[in-house]
């Protein structure tokens, strides 16, 4: 473990339920027809996931120094976007100055889905389902930056990254362990995804994860991520 996920671990510990899940007063009110729905997926939830409020969001952000960490990148006035309308697909977004598309510093996307998993080999694990939190999308972005032959485009990128992938999945991984989940689940879009996420993830199919171990192997020695990846 590296001395970053060490610390955002020890952060972790200290974060109590209350500090995450805690409402500011204009949230606290409730619609009489929202309180009386009979249909529970018709209610929309002011929690993330069912468990982060908005104040527990910017608080633990806070806490785990990402707006620090954004501010030394030359960043300012932090605008976080929080939509919970769906209960099964819910959306975080961080944006300096104001909210759109080329303010966008970060954006993730998140559901809470069960896996059911088949194994090519017997395993305890074969047939068994699980919960897990699943990550729809992931971008990180830096809008004031250009991209260069040293850091080229790579595929799905409108900027250039903001180099705090490492941080983010181990903040999601303390995420799981919150909410008790079985795992984290992702399906990456791109080769360079697959490499990147490689430091927290496997694939479920070890055929696949022999794929991407091949890729690596006989093509990175040779070629840049970038170059491999289109």
């Amino acid at each position: 473990m590296s001395k970053r996920a060490k610390r955002l671990q020890k952060i972790s510990r200290r974060l109590t339920t209350h500090q995450l899940r805690r409402l500011e007063e204009k949230s606290l009110s409730l619609d009489f027809g929202g309180l009386f729905s009979r249909e529970e997926e018709d209610r929309s939830s002011p929690f993330f996931l069912g468990y982060y409020s908005p104040a527990g969001i910017k608080y633990a952000l806070e806490q785990y120094g990402v707006f620090e960490l954004l501010k030394k990148k030359g960043f300012d006035d932090f605008k976080l976007s929080i939509d919970t309308n769906d209960p099964f697909r819910q959306r975080l977004a961080i944006y300096y100055q104001r909210k759109d598309p080329d303010h966008l510093l970060g954006e993730l996307v998140l559901k809470r889905k069960h896996i059911t998993v088949y194994t090519r080999f017997p395993s305890l694990i074969h047939g068994r389902t699980y919960e897990t939190i699943a990550v729809e999308w992931l971008c990180m972005q830096n809008p004031r930056a250009k991209f260069t032959k040293e850091r080229p485009r790579l595929p799905g990128q409108k900027y250039p990254g903001l180099g705090m992938g490492e941080m983010v999945l181990e903040l999601l991984v303390i995420m799981c362990c919150r909410l008790r989940t079985a795992g984290l689940l992702n399906v990456p879009e791109y080769f360079h995804n697959a490499q990147m996420y490689s430091l927290q993830f496997i694939y479920l199919d070890p055929l696949l994860e022999g794929k991407r171990r091949a890729i690596a192997r006989d093509l990175l020695p040779k070629y840049s991520l970038a170059t491999v990846s289109w």
